[in-house]
């Protein structure tokens, strides 16, 4: 990814993806009961987009200070999920924007509801401003009820000042160079009595194969 950042409203229908969120099994490695998650991984080549095994989460706690260093065991997403053109065509614009050099690129998918209600807020990024351990990040959201807050802000340096502040609406894109950028999500909360909810893919990807990474000046 030669840019330090890609933001781009796409213009395809995901209602049908929406509707996989409305079940997903909590995140029992989050406490407070806000956060509900599966997770997959797949490669996209030349030759298109492939499921891999189901594997587990890993990250060092050099980039997450909560739970780096724990291998952590999420559900995965639903096949009927996958297996939707809409879907498929979300991960191959999100590659195409990454950008990476490479036969192939290996995309973490992360599908995630954060809720909140009058009094709990709800924490997109409970480990605070951070990197994720990967070449490019990528945040699609995909709906939102009633809520406010849940601001991304992007970083050249962890404790300097934001380079972007922007709060993604269902149907962007932002992606991200996660070699050069912090980045962070503010806490969201509801905006009228009742629940708030926040839908959204994270996917990480790495080039395989011998792929090489450029970054921005």
């Amino acid at each position: 990814m030669e840019q330090l950042f890609t933001l781009q409203r796409l213009d395809f229908d995901v209602s049908e993806i929406r509707t996989y969120f409305a079940s997903l099994p909590a995140d029992q490695y989050t406490p407070g009961g806000y956060r509900t998650r599966r997770f997959d991984c797949f490669k996209l080549s030349t030759a298109g987009l492939i499921k891999l095994p189901h594997q587990d989460f890993y990250q060092s706690s050099d980039y997450n200070p909560k739970l780096g260093g724990i291998v952590r065991s999420y559900q995965p997403l639903a096949d009927e999920l996958t297996g939707l053109a809409s879907f498929a065509q979300l991960l191959q614009t999100f590659a195409r924007l990454s950008a990476l050099r490479g036969e192939a690129v290996e995309i973490g998918v992360h599908q995630l509801e954060i809720s909140c209600s009058e009094g709990h807020l709800g924490y997109p990024a409970p480990e605070g401003i951070h990197q994720d351990g990967f070449q490019v990040i990528g945040i699609y959201v995909v709906g939102v009820d009633n809520l406010q807050g849940g601001e991304t802000l992007l970083y050249r340096e962890k404790h300097g000042r934001p380079i972007l502040r922007w709060t993604l609406n269902p149907g962007e894109l932002l992606v991200i160079n996660d070699r050069e950028l912090f980045h962070y999500t503010s806490p969201i909360r509801v905006q009228q009595p009742g629940r708030g909810v926040r839908d959204a893919f994270v996917f990480t990807a790495n080039a395989l194969a011998g792929g090489q990474y450029s970054t921005a000046a």
